[in-house]
């Protein structure tokens, strides 16, 4: 059986989680992994409100054991691009746990992107420490890469949806959406997972969301695996889905990714 959670503590095994009321499974696998996620955004720089943002996807933040790294898909990026040339103030943001606290995520801080051969975009942080700032962790790699999982693996994945950003006042809220599936297959460009036995449920925490509807804003979201070490491992990232909690979600490879943030297009086929 797979779950499909959305919204917002040390994650019990997957089979642990089958048995476990729903709702309390959820919080567990967002308490676990929160902390390694942020909402990236884009906004006028002296202008930034719920109404002026134009877009969002999703960062992970990861410590390779060589540097520390802000990750997120390459067509999230080129959509910033493109949307700079009509607002040339327009500017990247990352939100955290942090009330009222922004990272602003510089063009100059890209380290590298894989365009159309591996849809990721790198960035790095003059001063990781930063961002501590907005309440937020780098995930600490016990090994990187790490080894591809095969299908069957269970694996959660955690972002942020563009249709949960919720207007309130002059501030935003942003809500999660974590997914907890298995590995319907691996291949030597992606993982796939996809709800081949309609088993998915939606849990939500927050009952005044809609219903889940399109992924997008899921873009760059981190995939985790949790072994029966209960040692985490990233292995990828979202870059493509569907929409619903019956969504088939391609993930991109992480070891795509060197350990010091360059593309390996020797591992892209």
């Amino acid at each position: 059986m797979a779950l499909l959670f959305r919204e917002a503590r040390n994650a019990p095994t997957y089979n642990d989680l089958m048995s476990m009321n729903a709702e309390e499974a959820l919080k567990i696998l967002t308490d676990r992994f929160r902390p390694y996620v942020g909402m990236l955004f884009f906004a006028p720089q002296k202008q930034i409100t719920p109404t002026t943002i134009r877009f969002n996807g999703t960062v992970a933040f990861v410590d390779t054991g060589l540097s520390k790294l802000i990750i997120t898909n390459d067509h999230v990026y080129r959509r910033f691009a493109e949307l700079k040339r009509e607002v040339p103030d327009l500017r990247m943001f990352v939100t955290g746990s942090s009330p009222n606290t922004l990272i602003e995520l510089g063009e100059n801080y890209l380290i590298d992107r894989g365009g159309t051969s591996a849809d990721l975009a790198v960035f790095s942080l003059p001063n990781p420490l930063k961002l501590e700032d907005i309440g937020k962790a780098y995930f600490p790699a016990s090994t990187w890469p790490s080894q591809r999982p095969g299908a069957g693996t269970p694996t959660v994945i955690i972002g942020f949806q563009g249709a949960h950003r919720v207007p309130v006042g002059s501030n935003l809220q942003i809500n999660l959406t974590v997914l907890c599936d298995k590995i319907t297959s691996s291949s030597q460009r992606h993982l796939i997972l996809a709800d081949e036995d309609q088993a998915r449920k939606t849990v939500k925490i927050n009952r005044a969301l809609d219903e889940l509807g399109p992924l997008g804003g899921m873009s760059g979201s981190p995939a985790f695996t949790v072994g029966p070490d209960d040692d985490a491992r990233l292995v990828g990232f979202l870059y493509e889905a569907g929409g619903g909690a019956d969504a088939m979600v391609f993930a991109i490879h992480a070891d795509v990714i060197t350990g010091e943030g360059r593309i390996d297009y020797g591992l892209i086929p």
